[in-house]
This record gives structure tokens, C-alpha cells and sequence, in this order.
């Protein structure tokens, strides 16, 4: 176990993967949505450490983590590269919140192995179903076009466009939060990374992963901005009636946009460590 905040890395399948590491308890691990990286759960998992471990882990191609040019930054990818890194901290009885990209992720983990010691699943505003992408996705999709707009913006142009984008009410950007953002992305092969996530988004069998939903036996808790512009608070509703027991679990925050842990991180903290309570006491 680790008390204070630790940034720490470990090495899967051969890229380096970063993590911060927060407090003793049971292990909540957190993984961020596209274009962010664990800086965005630092609020939310700072105020859970006094009670929990938390562990925010950096997904290939953001934050602190490697961002090798001859991967396929594919969701399958990440997932894959997600679950070696749980088995590498050989963390038991944890509990997996994700958020965005980062919760198609955990989906996506979820219906590759379903042999996890996993105790509950928490989903923030998380893709869920085929859905038209957002203006700046499409973009970055389109040959030539999005890796040139890439390039040629700043950095913090790029951060402060996506931040618009997903917060409900833009004056709470936060300045430290879009420098680390934008150091990530100057960071060798940064841009790249995000460019072909962007081109790789969409799930290899979506069919497949929406059907899985129904076979998720672990508690599970959703949160959502009912102002979310970028993934609709109903698809967040229609996966709350698909997972089971999920529908009783679910809370939709008023004037809140698509990244309720920037927003609001003190109401999102403390309904994740609600659902925390709600589950049965961890085994040391």
C-alpha cells in the first residue's frame, strides 16, 4: 500500500504505463477519458485517498505514459494493456471507475476477462453505443486534414477547444490542468497518439460489446451530466436498463457537461464514495 501521492510507472507488454498512487484501503482505480490523462482525476482521488487506495492510471499515448509510434492505439489495445497493468500491481477486491474513452475501456476489459478479482464498476460519462462523433473527432479523423490541424495548433489551443467542448460551464478550465494536458501532448509522439486514437475509436465489434453489457455481474454505479453534449445523458440511461441492477444506480448531475470530476469534483467524489460504501467491506 501507498500513503501519500507516489507517481510511479511498470512496464506491459512492453510500454511503460504511468500511474499516481494514492492512500491505503481498498484499490479504486481510475482510468481517464481521450485526451486527458490521470491529471483529471486528481481532485476526486485525492479527496477518496483518506479512505481508499487510488491509483490513476495514464492510458498509452497520454499523460506521463509512453507513446510508442508502432502500436495500434485500438480500445481492444488499451484494455489489453489495462488489464496487464492490474495484474502487474496484483490488486485485489478493486474497484474500476471510467470515465469517457476511458469507460469503453473498462467495457471493453470487462468482456475480454471476465476472471478479474474486480469488486464494483463505476462509469462516468462513458461510451457506451454507436454514436455521431463529436465536430473536433471527425475532424482529427479525416486524412491529411486532422493530423496537419494537429500539428499547426498549439498545444493549449487544442486542450482549451477540447475542455469547451466537454465542460457545461467553460469558466471552471482550470489553467493547471490544461498546462498538463498540453505538456503530454508536446510530449514526443503526443500528437500522434491522440490523432490515431481519434482514427481508432470505435470498437472492432460494437454489436458484440453492447450485448456484453447484459453479463456484467459486478455492482455498478453511472454517473452522468445531464448537460453533456458530447455522449447524451439518454445513451447513459439506456446502459443503466442494459447492465443489470444498474438503472437503481444511476445519478444524472444538473448543469454539469461531460467531465463531471473537473466540474464538480466534490459531488462526484462523494457519490463515488457512496457507491464505495455501498459495497461489502474489503478483505485485507
Amino acid at each position: 500500500m501507498v500513503s501519500g501521492r507516489e507517481v510511479m510507472s511498470v512496464v506491459v507488454n512492453g510500454v511503460r504505463l504511468a500511474y499516481e498512487d494514492r492512500g491505503m484501503g481498498r484499490p479504486v482505480v481510475f482510468v481517464h477519458g481521450y485526451a486527458a490523462s490521470s491529471a483529471t482525476w486528481r481532485q476526486v482521488s485525492h479527496l477518496l485517498s483518506d479512505s481508499y487506495r487510488t491509483v490513476a492510471l495514464d492510458l498509452m499515448g497520454f499523460g506521463r505514459s509512453e507513446k510508442p509510434t508502432r502500436q495500434l492505439y485500438t480500445i481492444e489495445r488499451q484494455a489489453s494493456l489495462l488489464r496487464g497493468f492490474l495484474a502487474q500491481l496484483d490488486l485485489d477486491d478493486f474497484v474500476l471507475v471510467g470515465h469517457s474513452y476511458g469507460g469503453g475501456v473498462c467495457l471493453s476489459l470487462l468482456r475480454l476477462d471476465h476472471g478479474l478479482h474486480i469488486r464494483g464498476l463505476a462509469l462516468v460519462d462513458t461510451i457506451c453505443y454507436p454514436q455521431p462523433l463529436p465536430t473536433g473527432m471527425r475532424l482529427l479523423r479525416m486524412p491529411v486534414v486532422g493530423g496537419l490541424a494537429l500539428r499547426l495548433l498549439p498545444a493549449e489551443a487544442v486542450v482549451r477547444y477540447t475542455l469547451r467542448q466537454g465542460y457545461y460551464k467553460p469558466v471552471v478550465i482550470n489553467p493547471e490542468l490544461v498546462k498538463a494536458y498540453a505538456e503530454a501532448l508536446r510530449s514526443p509522439g503526443g500528437r500522434q497518439a491522440m490523432l490515431e486514437t481519434a482514427r481508432r475509436i470505435l470498437p472492432q465489434d460494437a454489436d458484440g460489446l453492447v450485448r456484453s453489457y447484459a453479463r456484467i455481474s459486478y455492482p455498478t454505479f453511472i454517473l452522468w451530466g445531464e448537460r453533456d453534449r458530447i455522449i447524451p445523458v439518454a445513451l447513459g440511461r439506456r446502459l443503466s436498463t442494459q447492465i443489470p441492477g444498474a438503472a437503481s444506480q444511476m445519478v444524472v448531475l444538473k448543469d454539469c457537461g461531460h467531465v463531471p470530476q473537473e466540474e464538480m469534483p466534490e459531488r462526484t467524489a462523494e457519490l463515488i464514495g457512496d457507491f464505495l460504501l455501498r459495497l461489502s467491506p474489503h478483505v485485507v
